[in-house]
Formats: structure tokens, C-alpha cells, sequence
């Protein structure tokens, strides 16, 4: 089976030319930043959930593609084992309405639909790999 998204690193994205031009300018291209769980800071504070990823946008109508390629394929373009916990943000350039949240629970990735929901509001991430990818 073939990858159709692949999450390319900042070390080996090639710059498109022309970004501003009217051939490039309704591209979709997006941030992802991928972070690995390092440890949970105790604390009584209660922090409200409320919904962390928008509807109707472009990177929600194929959230399911990108969840299953991510599951079953290496969508990056480095070597990488997923750890539980670890999370990945994936963020439009030009619209930061439109993102997908994902965290790696019990074997899979599934979606953080509700900000902090699966993880604490007090979990401390460090930041394995970002980079770019183009949604077409």
C-alpha cells in the first residue's frame, strides 16, 4: 500500500516557488508538529474541556484518510516508532481554524476531538520533529 500523505520534515522540504502566485495560492499547505510525552506535572486546578478541532474544514473531511494512512503506514518522511502519548498537531498555514489533533493511546492514534481530554492540561511534551505537507 502506497502513502498518500506524507508529513515531510523541515530538513527536507524543498521550497515551492512562487508561494503568492495565483497558480499557488489556494494550495493547502499545512504545519504538523510532532511531540513525545515526558512527564505529568501533579495539580488540584480543574481546566474546562471544550472542543479542539473545528468542523467542516479541509484537514476534518479527510481526518479519517490521515488516521488510518498514520496507523497502518510511516506517513513521515524520517524514521519514527511512536511512544505512547505522543502528539501531533497539524495546523493550516493560512488558516489556524483549520487543524487536526492526534495523540497515540494504547497502540493507535485516535483523535484529541476535546482539547485535553485524552492528555492533562499539565503534561510536559518535548518536540521530536516538525515540518510541512501539502493537502491536494
Amino acid at each position: 500500500m502506497k502513502n498518500e500523505i506524507t508529513l515531510i520534515s523541515k530538513l527536507n522540504i524543498k521550497e515551492v516557488p512562487n508561494k503568492n502566485s495565483r497558480k499557488n495560492r489556494n494550495r493547502n499547505f499545512y504545519f504538523w508538529k510532532l511531540e513525545r510525552f515526558i512527564k505529568n506535572i501533579k495539580n488540584d486546578i480543574e481546566v474546562d474541556v471544550f472542543p479542539s478541532s473545528p468542523e467542516n474544514t479541509s484537514i476534518q473531511n479527510i481526518k479519517d484518510k490521515i488516521i488510518f494512512e498514520i496507523n497502518n503506514l510511516n506517513i513521515f518522511d524520517f524514521e519514527y516508532l511512536p511512544m505512547e502519548k505522543d502528539y501531533l498537531n497539524i495546523v493550516n498555514k493560512n488558516n489556524n481554524n483549520d487543524y487536526l489533533n492526534l495523540i497515540y493511546l494504547n497502540g493507535k492514534w485516535i483523535e484529541e476531538y476535546y482539547i485535553c481530554s485524552k492528555r492533562s492540561f499539565f503534561d510536559i511534551y518535548s518536540e521530536i520533529e516538525n515540518g510541512e505537507f501539502e493537502l491536494i
